[in-house]
């Protein structure tokens, strides 16, 4: 599966955890499978990071269509590229890894490996980039708060909208209302759709949700969702005093460290 963050070119309304109310332009998080063409594990969210990837992740493997993959191939952004992500440190682009003890999220949850895009080299991760193109033109051209693409730099390319007072007069879309309808876009046009990439690659199947179900593919068992549940957990690596563990202000105390005093330990 391939996978990148996208920025709608469209606005929405997003309340902020102290209540007051912005306008924002939403981003997606999502994979696609390279060869169904399949959309999954999609959230949307005012700014991602580690902790949506991995959400998303989570939401790929335990959904339909969904599993684990058996590769990543990833954007080169810093969320993805992460060292509680991969295993290694980011500036590595090996793929290799002689720790055990630190092989990272994505293989805890049992990818094979990652493959990282290119920097600046879009093209890199061409699936997916036209299928963001193909969001917007079938999708998010028609949302009432559209102001054009990103990188667009034709003037026809803009649409001058007043969003400010949009969201004054309570015209824009809450976050969750937008993604009730991207997502049933998604899984009651799109998904069912047949692809012009699927009929060129010659495949029996010519839509996502069909090829994706019906062709071969890898299938491996996931992980307990509680086990998956307990990678969510934020980590850290600490040092073992004779006192016990020392985070937060608090010290963390139990027979179990006395055998580590001196050592530092994964928590």
């Amino acid at each position: 599966v391939m996978g990148d963050e996208h920025t709608f070119d469209c606005w929405v309304s997003y309340k902020q955890p102290n209540g007051k109310v912005i306008a924002i332009k939403p981003k997606l998080v999502a994979w696609v499978d390279m060869r169904s063409r399949a959309i999954m594990g999609d959230l949307l969210c005012k700014d991602a990071n580690s902790d949506i990837l991995k959400q998303s992740l989570l939401k790929m493997m335990y959904s339909e269509p969904g599993g684990i993959p058996e590769y990543l191939y990833i954007d080169n952004g810093k969320d993805y590229t992460a060292k509680t992500m991969t295993g290694r440190d980011r500036n590595d682009r090996s793929g290799m890894s002689f720790d055990d003890g630190a092989k990272g999220f994505y293989k805890s949850i049992g990818i094979k490996d990652d493959h990282r895009a290119l920097p600046y080299e879009p093209w890199s991760k061409c699936q997916i980039e036209r299928c963001f193109l193909m969001f917007c033109n079938k999708f998010t051209r028609w949302m009432k708060s559209y102001t054009g693409t990103l990188t667009g730099s034709k003037t026809s390319d803009k649409v001058d909208k007043d969003i400010k007072r949009m969201l004054e007069r309570g015209e824009l879309l809450t976050i969750e209302a937008f993604y009730e309808e991207w997502h049933r876009w998604l899984t009651e046009v799109y998904q069912h759709t047949e692809h012009g990439g699927l009929k060129k690659m010659g495949e029996t199947y010519k839509t996502p949700y069909e090829c994706f179900m019906k062709a071969d593919r890898y299938f491996p068992a996931p992980p307990p969702k509680s086990y998956a549940g307990m990678l969510m957990m934020r980590s850290d690596i600490v040092l073992v005093r004779n006192i016990g563990i020392c985070k937060w202000g608090y010290e963390y105390r139990s027979d179990d460290l006395c055998d580590y005093i001196g050592n530092k330990v994964d928590i």
